[in-house]
């Protein structure tokens, strides 16, 4: 493990993961599927490496990153032959990415009226290894549920620092969107109404929730013997949070909008027809904002609460760690599974004090 990170350290590649098996039968472990191989599972051992074979998602930028690196969810079955973790090139033979239809714009339109999705949208995709040799000096850990259940959850912790890069792309979207929330309210002369304040104010908590709990979490970290580990507990409440928060804050815009966010003229090129420009400027100028400078405004804002690309990211905050309910439950039984008691202590101390009935 350390020489392939010494590896991409220096050769700066890029890289695209997959972690979850597709949701074939939730009821049943992958092992008890009909086909035991749609999550990934090692096919054979050979002198040279371990075959493996199944599919897992979602590989964010799949199609065009260098390099992947394939981390088991043992959470759905600890079987042996489901323990492998490994890092690959993208174009090692049996290597497939199944991406989705792109949310590009349509066939005319561009920045003006998609000024995200033309320019951030990103790929997902399926990653399917069909019979594909891992080489044994690719291989992280193989055939030991238990090394790959440390190395998330408790010895190495990997969990924290996933959660908290989470952190910090929510605290960076969460700029953007609170920044886009005022100017949407302040545009059309709502931002003294309460009703409206307390919305743009929530937005604003969470924005500086997030910060507090990046700051907080480096802070209050853990010097490994190597490396510096983020708090986990403030990093995994932060990111959980998040997953609610993010998905609240594009409804926060949708009530704020309301109706304006619909009637937006279709295209540019219909601001450049001069009865059409007439009739715009004089009808959709709003308080601080000429007819173009509102158009540009709220094109930006129906790409993040209506287009294609703007769904998906309100879907991939809910989702891209799992279900929110499982996660906030393992906040608990998990993350809290050896620090339970030191919470419980001080309540049980209060109780010891208290007086006894008398029989």
């Amino acid at each position: 493990m350390v020489e392939i990170y010494k590896e991409h350290a220096r050769g700066d590649w890029f890289y695209t993961h997959a972690i979850v098996a597709p949701a074939y039968d939730r009821s049943r472990p992958p092992s008890k599927w009909e086909n035991p191989y749609i999550m990934i599972r090692v096919v054979r051992e050979t002198p040279e490496g371990v075959v493996v074979r199944g599919a897992a998602m979602i590989s964010t930028a799949g199609p065009y990153a260098e390099y992947l690196y394939y981390l088991p969810n043992l959470a759905r079955d600890k079987d042996p032959a489901y323990a492998v973790m490994f890092s690959l090139p993208t174009n090692t033979k049996g290597v497939y990415f199944l991406a989705r239809r792109g949310f590009q714009p349509r066939d005319g339109l561009g920045e003006f009226e998609y000024p995200l999705s033309s320019r951030f949208e990103e790929s997902d995709a399926l990653l399917v290894l069909d019979d594909v040799l891992v080489p044994w000096d690719r291989i992280m850990f193989y055939g030991k549920p238990e090394e790959i259940n440390q190395f998330m959850w408790h010895r190495v912790q990997l969990r924290t620092w996933l959660n908290w890069h989470f952190t910090i792309q929510h605290y960076s979207r969460l700029k953007f969107l609170a920044g886009l929330a005022i100017a949407v309210a302040e545009s059309v002369g709502i931002d003294n109404f309460v009703n409206v304040q307390e919305k743009l104010g929530e937005i604003l908590i969470y924005l500086h929730l997030a910060e507090a709990a990046i700051v907080a979490s480096e802070e209050m970290g853990t010097q490994l013997e190597s490396i510096y580990r983020p708090n986990t507990f403030i990093s995994m409440a932060a990111s959980f949070l998040n997953m609610k928060a993010l998905p609240r804050v594009h409804e926060i815009l949708r009530l704020i909008a309301a109706g304006a966010s619909i009637p937006i003229p279709a295209s540019i090129k219909d601001l450049e027809n001069p009865e059409e420009r007439r009739l715009v400027d004089a009808y959709l100028a709003v308080k601080g904002l000429n007819a173009v400078e509102r158009i540009k405004l709220f094109n930006i804002l129906w790409d993040v609460i209506g287009s294609e690309a703007g769904m998906r990211y309100e879907q991939y905050d809910r989702f891209s760690r799992g279900d929110p309910t499982v996660w906030w439950a393992k906040f608990y039984s998990e993350v809290y599974k050896e620090k339970k008691s030191e919470m419980v202590k001080t309540v049980k101390q209060l109780m010891d004090q208290m007086p006894n009935p008398r029989l």
